[in-house]
């Protein structure tokens, strides 16, 4: 680990022992920690001399069925989270990682896939959707719903429904600000999921908008550069 230098320079502890649960490694901040029972001269020691039985057991365990055991922990104030996991070497377990990284006091937690779904329309309605105060496509009456998509189903739905034509809009909608009701479905008898609003699109929920024109061969790429609203 010594090779790599920016083990010593982050501000959370790595702590690495073998399959007999000798420790091999400890980046500068691990030794920082456990500096009362020796820094960096623990290495070459037993992590079974540091803990109580039952941890012992524990540690024995993870290493035995290559699990993952993550929990928080807090002392002096100050929470923590331990994230502890197998390491590998050609192909077998050789013994545990265990990453503590300090935790603040609050921290924004973001759903990163399920966060933000996209709406392809026309410009033209999209104006209209500014001067009344909400969106619905011109097909609700007929589907009852608003069809919108994953980032990774923008493409397959603009070169099926849109290719080769013109003047249409992607809408990043943020599903934090979402008023109507939200299901996640397939109507058309495919296995693949589908977010679907069932009610007028909110305005403040679209956060930004980009155009979106087919290329020379008339199909779509997601855009790169949106406009914030």
């Amino acid at each position: 680990m010594q090779e790599h230098n920016w083990v010593d320079s982050v501000p959370f502890s790595i702590t690495v022992c073998d399959r007999n649960g000798v420790i091999t490694d400890m980046n500068d901040k691990s030794a920082q920690t456990f500096a009362k029972d020796g820094g960096k001269e623990l290495i070459g020691k037993s992590l079974f001399d540091c803990h109580s039985p039952r941890d012992n057991r524990k540690i024995e365990d993870l290493i035995s069925s290559a699990a993952v055991n993550v929990y928080t922990i807090e002392k002096e104030g100050k929470k923590k989270l331990i994230y502890q996991c197998p390491w590998y070497q050609n192909g077998e377990v050789a013994g545990l990682v265990e990453i503590s990284l300090p935790l603040p006091e609050a921290y924004p937690h973001f759903i990163r896939d399920r966060r933000i779904i996209y709406h392809v329309t026309h410009a033209d309605h999209w104006q209209r959707a500014k001067k009344i105060g909400h969106y619905l496509p011109e097909t609700f009456d007929t589907d009852g719903f608003i069809h919108c998509s994953k980032k990774e189903q923008i493409l397959d739905v603009g070169n099926r429904y849109y290719k080769g034509q013109v003047g249409h809009i992607v809408l990043s909608i943020n599903l934090e600000k979402l008023s109507p009701k939200l299901v996640w479905e397939n109507t058309s008898g495919g296995e693949e999921l589908f977010p679907h609003l069932y009610g007028p699109l909110n305005l403040d929920a679209v956060e930004f908008f980009s155009n979106f024109e087919p290329n020379e061969d008339g199909e779509f790429e997601f855009p790169d550069n949106w406009v914030k609203i």
